[in-house]
């Protein structure tokens, strides 16, 4: 796995957990699944500079 795959691991990963604790999803609630595929879609589609002030 190259840098830019990592960052992208790592932000994804970031953005699951604080979606989860903030209530967005539950893991195994009717619907979970498409809401986690939402937010990681989301959060590979910022460009990396931005991601920084994100997180």
């Amino acid at each position: 796995m190259g840098s830019d795959e990592a960052a992208a691991c790592y932000l994804t990963a970031g953005a699951l957990e604080l979606a989860q604790a903030a209530g967005v999803f539950n893991a195994g609630a009717r619907g979970w699944r498409t809401a986690q595929r939402r937010v990681a879609t989301d959060a590979t589609a910022i460009p990396s500079h931005e991601c920084a002030r994100t997180l």
